[in-house]
């Protein structure tokens, strides 16, 4: 018997033109103060959140695992939290002190939603993570990342003339910005959204892996924080 299903499950979301307005990169490497600014970008769209007995919850067992990376971080790092799903990206937190920020990753839940949903909005939900920390400034230490676990799946796919733009603009404003985009690959079906994911976040300076494990909540959960803990590690390129 099915558990209690949060959405509906799109077995190959509706593929849609993308229509995003990225503002241009115009700011400089940041330098400043100590620490890491980390922008954790959780997704909650249907297929990360739709719940079947005897399969993994990607959403619940992700945000365990981000929870964890979390709350390894220093003293003087902090964190945000934001969502992104079929209807765009919103702020959870903003940026406190790392430690502040496990509480509310455990705690999240994803929106509500009606009908059969659409593709997710995830490369509007980079634009705007890249917004805040543009509006931020010299306020955040300039060792910045973008922290993302994500099957690559996008309302702009279908569209590849203005997807390569939105990557274009995406990359120049995050590399203008000092923010590395750093992404694990995890999906449930088709593989083709990760490689667009993947291009962009190795055109920021960050890294992509994927994973396949993803049998429990567990594996998935032991994934993201292998990859997580890795991914912290990691120094900045020079600019």
């Amino acid at each position: 018997m099915a558990r209690r299903r949060i959405g509906a499950r799109s077995a190959l979301a509706t593929v849609l033109a993308l229509g995003l307005a990225l503002a241009p990169a115009t700011l400089a490497a940041p330098t400043g103060v100590e620490g890491r600014a980390v922008a954790v970008l959780v997704a909650t769209h249907a297929d990360y959140t739709f719940e079947m007995e005897g399969a993994p919850t990607v959403y619940r067992a992700v945000t365990k695992g981000e929870a964890q990376l979390v709350a390894g971080l220093g003293p003087k790092d902090v964190a945000t939290v934001w969502h992104y799903d079929e209807v765009g990206a919103w702020r959870v937190t903003e940026w406190p002190a790392a430690g502040e920020v496990v509480s509310k990753l455990a705690k999240l839940a994803p929106r509500e939603r009606e009908g059969f949903p659409t593709a997710p909005r995830l490369y509007a939900a980079i634009d705007k993570v890249l917004a805040n920390i543009a509006d931020r400034g010299d306020a955040l230490p300039a060792d910045r990342m973008i922290l993302l676990v994500s099957d690559g799946k996008d309302v702009g796919l279908g569209d590849r003339a203005a997807l390569t733009k939105t990557l274009d603009a995406l990359a120049a404003r995050a590399k203008a910005l000092g923010v590395r985009l750093v992404v694990l690959g995890l999906t449930l079906d088709i593989e083709e959204p990760l490689g667009p994911l993947a291009e962009l976040a190795k055109r920021t300076g960050g890294s992509y892996v994927q994973t396949t494990a993803i049998d429990s909540d567990r594996t998935i959960t032991d994934a993201v924080v292998a990859w997580g803990a890795a991914a912290l590690k990691q120094v900045p390129r020079e600019k």
